[in-house]
């Protein structure tokens, strides 16, 4: 196996581990909302509970990784040459990070 193949497997294998941490996150999340919040809910608690914290701020980031690794096979499913495949890597991986910073921006003006 070729190293960028190597890379290539472990990201994809990343974004199937994504994709079940998703379920388990957005369970972990809505159980709580259900069942462990008091009613009705107030967006101070929400927004106080470290539990809470942590859950939605790991779904911030599997999301955005799980949504633009898509978006960036997706793209790359039409047989592109090796530099468009890394052009497309990269303006892929730099749109997600912008996303998840601004994601970070609006979740920590809400924490503090």
């Amino acid at each position: 196996m070729s190293r960028k193949t190597d890379k290539e497997f472990v990201a994809w294998l990343v974004n199937r581990l994504a994709g079940v941490l998703l379920i388990l996150l957005l369970a972990l999340h809505f159980g709580y909302m259900h069942f462990f919040a008091s009613w009705p809910i107030r967006f101070e608690e929400m927004v106080n509970s470290p539990f809470l914290r942590t859950v939605d701020l790991s779904l911030l980031a599997v999301v955005v990784y799980h949504t633009f690794y898509g978006l960036r096979a997706w793209l790359l499913d039409f047989n592109v040459s090796d530099r468009t495949r890394k052009a497309v890597t990269a303006l892929v991986s730099l749109a997600g990070l912008a996303l998840f910073i601004f994601g970070l921006h609006i979740f920590l003006k809400f924490v503090q």
